[in-house]
């Protein structure tokens, strides 16, 4: 893995580098642009009066503000309505579009962004459940977003309730929208309260911390749908860039989180510091801050009070009750030889399975894991053939061993999982076939016309001995042809 501070030309990274950039800001930000031309016309004498001449061009540069296309979003995690062991995971978003996080920028509405350390307008806010009582998630118009001291060019008075913030607008009078929008516009919005806001976002100073670029080198180990995305954001020149804002808190165990992408454009005032404290641009009458919510879905964390290492620990435990517990089923108290043979089976590690066999009789086998109590000498040939060949049959007992054989089934379901690796496996098989095909047909039209010719089968034939055989075969039953229909020349 490495890690660059700028977007720079890297070439190829080599197989299996992942290569993260601190950004790729963009070359012209969101907003109005004017595009002067000028020429000076003039001469070494006084005969030709100065003349200027000067073209200019308006445009504007379009980057999603109050609400985002979902085909610009290539991935989250975690998954949405997922269940798992999320605790110590952290929420993030992945774009197709590299440059989407540094398009418009926490500090200003709409300006190009140059600095290294932008910061950038996009963050991902974790919200758990017991927090999820302190906000509201509806649909407004952007009149809404306008505070009520201000009014639209037409005249209209915004619609902001005074105890709720929202930046300015742009422009001389705060109500300057971009070109293309309407304050009739919908827009889904996030109505938090202040002090929770104040504990759940990140500091101004964190906001370029918590977005980077991931250039991916794809390799075939990858699956085959994870490669499809890969390729819609890659040319035939440039490697797949994926743009990734992440969240500044880990999850709530055992409760949903719900993770909000929400826009910070000029809201770089209004962040709380560094240590959680509130912004003393904040007015004391607010008592809610109104977020434009872009995107949003709510996954469960599992709480784990023990991990998988401290319950094989605690198999081994010396204290307690059960001393010598290990891993594996009760041992019986009977002092019969068959309980004695069930107990040493125990204490192996083996448990007794139903066993339906490729006949279709069902019978009793035993199984261990790969967790034994014991030190394993013995070793088996690789590569295995099929499951049969590493089934065990212990005479005495008259029970197989499937132990290897279930390992080796789900190492194959394991690798048919694999798109890619699927697919080669029929490709190589299919190959197979036809070659053994193809080699049984040139094998059978040898032994054909040997025969013909009456001879011996030889082991090895090259391409001129079949044309001689076929031109020998041909003569002999030209000549019989002849003989029979009784032919003679002139």
């Amino acid at each position: 893995m490495k890690i660059k501070t700028q977007l720079e030309p890297s070439g190829n990274p080599l197989t299996g580098i992942l290569t993260f950039y601190q950004n790729n800001l963009p070359p012209l930000g969101s907003g109005k642009y004017t595009l002067s031309v000028g020429q000076k016309v003039s001469s070494t004498s006084d005969k030709i009066k100065v003349t200027k001449y000067e073209n200019l061009n308006r445009f504007a540069v379009l980057g999603p503000r109050f609400s985002l296309d979902p085909v610009d979003v290539l991935s989250i995690y975690p998954p949405a309505d997922a269940n798992g062991t999320y605790e110590n995971v952290i929420p993030h978003i992945c774009f197709g579009r590299g440059t989407l996080p540094w398009e418009r920028s926490a500090g200003s509405p709409s300006a190009q962004q140059t600095m290294p350390d932008t910061a950038p307008w996009l963050a991902l806010l974790s919200i758990a459940e017991s927090e999820q009582a302190h906000l509201e998630i509806k649909q407004v118009k952007l009149i809404d977003l306008l505070a009520s001291e201000y009014k639209t060019p037409e005249g209209v008075k915004g619609a902001l309730p005074d105890h709720v913030l929202f930046p300015k607008f742009p422009g001389p009078e705060h109500n300057t929208l971009e070109y293309g929008q309407s304050w009739e516009d919908p827009c889904l919005i996030l109505d938090i309260s202040l002090d929770l806001f104040n504990a759940i976002a990140p500091a101004y100073a964190d906001i370029p911390w918590l977005a980077h670029v991931r250039e991916i080198k794809p390799t075939n180990k990858q699956s085959a749908l994870y490669l499809q995305k890969l390729k819609k954001v890659s040319t035939e020149t440039t490697p797949p860039r994926v743009s990734t804002v992440i969240s500044n808190r880990l999850p709530e165990p055992g409760a949903n989180t719900l993770a909000c992408l929400v826009s910070l454009e000029n809201w770089a005032a209004f962040l709380p510091g560094e240590s959680g404290e509130q912004s003393p641009s904040i007015p004391e009458k607010v008592e809610k801050v109104r977020l434009v919510l872009l995107y949003r879905w709510q996954f469960y964390a599992v709480k784990q009070d023990q991990t998988f290492t401290g319950y094989l620990l605690n198999l081994n435990n010396e204290e307690g009750e059960n001393p010598t517990l290990l891993l594996q089923l009760p041992v019986n108290k009977g002092v019969s030889d068959e309980d004695q043979a069930i107990n040493h089976a125990f204490n192996m590690g083996y448990v007794p399975v139903n066993h339906h066999t490729r006949q279709g009789d069902q019978t009793v086998s035993w199984y261990r894991g790969p967790l034994l109590p014991f030190r394993l000498d013995g070793k088996i040939k690789i590569p295995v053939p099929g499951p049969d060949s590493v089934t065990a049959y212990n005479p005495d007992t008259g029970m197989f061993d499937v132990s290897y054989a279930a390992a080796w089934t789900l190492g194959r379901l394991l690798a048919l999982q694999n798109n890619h690796f699927a697919e080669n496996l029929y490709n190589w098989k299919r190959e197979n076939i036809l070659e053994a095909i193809s080699n049984f047909e040139a094998e059978t039209i040898k032994r054909t016309l040997l025969e013909i010719v009456k001879e011996e089968p030889a082991l090895k034939l090259d391409t001129m001995e079949n044309l001689e055989l076929i031109n020998l075969s041909i003569k002999q039953i030209l000549a019989e042809f002849i003989r029979k229909t009784q032919i003679h020349e002139l």
